[in-house]
């Protein structure tokens, strides 16, 4: 009696080189983010310095003195059209809070093309508590 050998199926692993290419582009994306954000923030100091139409002292800087103004991106908007050095640093510094936004927005896409559901779902309820908490309607 002859034994016959049984292979195993063949099993399609990962490609590491796809998710290795995709953690490099996510990186990627995050330190252009961060350089834009420094960058803006950094011209609107500079504006600053020349407009000197910021706070004149560090406690007024720091809101100490009295109310801080509300901070919506209509002001911002508003802003950037009078060229005022606060609404850039605003912006700068809104470019780096939403840059963590984006990273998670990215990496539910590509989930969503690797078909994997449960990290969709994941990353969903994650980019939904980081948009909501941007509005203030949670953790606030």
């Amino acid at each position: 009696m002859s034994e016959t050998m049984i292979e195993p199926p063949k099993v399609v692993l990962r490609d590491d080189t796809l998710d290795q290419k995709l953690a490099n582009w996510i990186g990627l994306l995050l330190r252009v983010c961060v350089i834009v954000s420094g960058s803006i923030v950094v011209f609107g100091i500079v504006l600053w310095a020349f407009q000197n139409d910021g706070p004149n002292s560090v406690d007024a800087a720091m809101g100490k003195t009295g109310t801080l103004p509300k901070v919506n991106p209509s002001t911002i908007l508003d802003g950037l059209r009078d060229f005022t050095a606060s609404a850039y640093i605003q912006l700068g510094l809104l470019v780096l809070i939403l840059t963590p936004t984006l990273r998670v927005f990215v990496t539910a896409i590509v989930f969503v093309m690797q078909r994997a559901w449960i990290l969709v779902l994941c990353s969903a309820l994650v980019l939904a508590i980081l948009v909501l908490g941007l509005f203030g309607i949670v953790g606030g």
